[in-house]
């Protein structure tokens, strides 16, 4: 599923993570990221990956500024918690930091893409995510790791 951002979603999801970005830095909370691209633009583009699940799901993303940890993007109808992961790789596997076992997320998205085009790949639900077979070594810290077949379809 492809879905494009219009101009004003553009602004929004960029500002606020570049605004998140702020906030997190100054509240002490870790860079987590596990490669080479710098925080700002990988804050600018997750925004925008929420936001474009949001859209095109018809639900509505958590826009806070508060400092964020072990929290969620989205709820859905349902009640699921959702928790969007974004990569610039198209062949880009879903990461997930270890730390996050104890966050109330249920389900894992994996998003490609950069602002203003993303696509949806999948999901993975908490329980399929942290398995000790996807506990695997990145740039040396360890995350938990789906490749895309390995995920769902929505």
């Amino acid at each position: 599923m492809e879905i494009e951002l219009d101009n004003g979603e553009v602004l929004m999801a960029t500002m606020l993570g570049l605004m998140r970005n702020t906030v997190a830095r100054s509240a002490g909370i870790k860079d987590g990221r596990r490669g080479p691209l710098d925080q700002q633009s990988m804050d600018m583009d997750g925004m925008g990956a929420e936001v474009a699940f949001c859209k095109y799901f018809n639900l509505y993303p958590d826009f806070s500024l508060s400092p964020q940890s072990l929290t969620f993007d989205c709820l859905t109808q349902l009640g699921g918690k959702v928790d969007v992961k974004q990569t610039h790789y198209p062949d880009g596997r879903l990461l997930v930091l270890p730390e996050k076992k104890n966050a109330e997320t249920t389900h894992y998205v994996l998003v490609t893409g950069k602002i203003p085009k993303f696509k949806i790949i999948g999901y993975a639900e908490k329980e399929q995510v942290f398995q000790d077979k996807n506990l695997k070594e990145m740039r040396g810290k360890k995350v938990y790791m789906i490749d895309q077949p390995d995920l769902q379809k929505f």
